[in-house]
């Protein structure tokens, strides 16, 4: 779970935006390498995992939960 505090908000994440959240914690990449580093973890197609990625990147920018640099 992560807490917006600025507006008060809880998210629930599921599986894959939790292993999302950590690779960016701990060890910020492009989009690409983020892709390449959950396919290992996780057996899904590479086009999904990526649509994924990319879905919570969207969604995270929209609500002010991540920049970019």
């Amino acid at each position: 779970m992560l807490f917006d505090r600025a507006k008060g908000v809880m998210y629930e994440l599921n599986e894959s935006a939790s292993a999302v959240v950590e690779l960016l914690t701990t060890d910020p990449k492009p989009v690409g390498e983020l892709v390449d580093a959950l396919c290992t973890q996780f057996e899904a197609p590479r086009e999904e995992i990526a649509d994924d990625v990319q879905t919570f990147i969207d969604d995270f920018l929209e609500v002010g939960m991540l920049t970019t640099s």
